[in-house]
């Protein structure tokens, strides 16, 4: 199945994460960056995807699945819940969140909402983890 994919940063975490989900077949339908200019750049890969700086517009579109949140560590918290709130599964890059509490804050609204919510722990099955 084939998800309709967001993006949330257009900087070097999220061109990783838009280039591995198209490479496997997902739909990278939208780019969200406050620098217009970097979305557009990423956008411009692929042929499904706009690009905005209006990430609420993004979360509120029914046509967006899921988002990956590959943004500053300190918007991590206010993005994972604004998007779990708007019925959007989330890959959020780790860390999860600046403090425990903040993780326990977002975990509440993954909860709450039923969305899934998956921390980027991509070396996770290496041999050195």
């Amino acid at each position: 199945m084939s998800l309709c994919l967001g993006i949330i940063g257009a900087g070097s975490i999220g061109e990783i994460h838009a280039k591995a989900a198209h490479a496997v077949g997902q739909n990278v339908v939208a780019i969200a960056d406050l620098d217009l200019a970097m979305a557009r750049r990423l956008a411009a890969i692929y042929p499904t995807a706009k690009a905005t700086d209006d990430i609420p517009a993004m979360l509120a579109d029914s046509a967006i699945d899921a988002v990956v949140v590959a943004v500053p560590n300190k918007w991590h918290k206010e993005l994972a819940i604004a998007a779990l709130q708007a019925g959007k599964d989330v890959l959020l890059e780790k860390p999860m969140a600046l403090s425990a509490h903040e993780c326990d804050e977002i975990n509440v609204v993954a909860a709450e909402t039923g969305q899934l919510l998956q921390i980027g722990m991509v070396y996770r099955f290496s041999a050195a983890a």
